[in-house]
């Protein structure tokens, strides 16, 4: 059975302060019937990490899984092949 999805739930790292930016420090998160998981996941099929550079919501499994930011410098990064700048 998949997961549902009940909530949208952004996480900003550093408050009130800038750049309230999604995908530099402010990341997207569902909030599903059996847990809680960062958007943009390898198979992700809605915020894709492919377009993490411009939409920014599907930066935020990348961030957490590869513990970097490397897509805010490089464009040549995949989830199946260059995983740091």
């Amino acid at each position: 059975m998949l997961s549902e999805t009940y909530a949208n739930i952004y996480i900003d790292i550093n408050g009130q302060k800038a750049p309230n930016t999604i995908g530099r420090d402010l990341f997207l998160f569902y909030l599903t019937n059996k847990n809680i998981m960062p958007a943009g996941t390898e198979h992700e099929t809605f915020w894709t990490f492919s377009n993490c550079s411009t939409e920014g919501a599907g930066c935020t499994a990348w961030g957490i899984l590869n513990e970097n930011m490397d897509y805010l410098k490089c464009k040549d990064l995949s989830w199946n092949g260059k995983k740091k700048c």
